[in-house]
């Protein structure tokens, strides 16, 4: 028994020494990842910003978690799962009000591996997500060009009615 308590007293000095020391784990690096768009989101960005112009403020790859949240009333486990949900996803461009920045829509860019059936589980999370907080949502296919007039009149028929009068 002694030697057990003594063995005891010799681990908690050795441990209360080796922290004194000064030793601490090496500092986790990080490396840059490249650019945020792929060329094909960035030529999708570039139409979105000429349809947008002065009527919206365009933002990529934003969390959805930072755009929606769960409802009020849910008990701590539910709302817990249903921020679990949304936590890791993000939409992948949101268009903003140009003066407070409150969200107009958002916008999911669709290439071929949409019809995966991952990807359409995902699809169709974010389709019922969209309708259940009456945030409209606008999907685009992938092209290799964008007819930018079209794309203004998609998110603002109120001008296009407005130049018609």
């Amino acid at each position: 028994m002694l030697y057990i308590i003594v063995l005891l007293v010799v681990f908690v000095i050795f441990a209360v020494l080796l922290k004194g020391t000064g030793i601490k784990e090496a500092p986790i690096s990080y490396a840059l990842k490249g650019p945020l768009f792929t060329p094909t989101e960035r030529t999708f960005l570039a139409a979105l910003n000429q349809a947008c112009g002065v009527n919206a403020i365009v933002f990529g790859k934003v969390r959805i978690a930072d755009v929606i949240k769960p409802q009020a009333g849910l008990n701590q486990s539910q709302w817990q799962a249903a921020f679990n949900q949304i936590s890791s996803k993000h939409f992948d461009y949101i268009l903003c009000d140009p003066i407070n920045l409150s969200v107009l829509a958002v916008i999911e860019l669709d290439n071929s591996r949409h019809t995966q059936p991952k990807n359409v589980e995902r699809d169709d999370f974010i389709n019922e997500l969209c309708a259940s907080s009456s945030l409209k949502l606008h999907r685009f296919t992938v092209e290799y060009t964008y007819n930018v007039e079209e794309m203004r009149k998609t998110f603002f028929p109120e001008l296009d009615n407005a130049n018609a009068a």
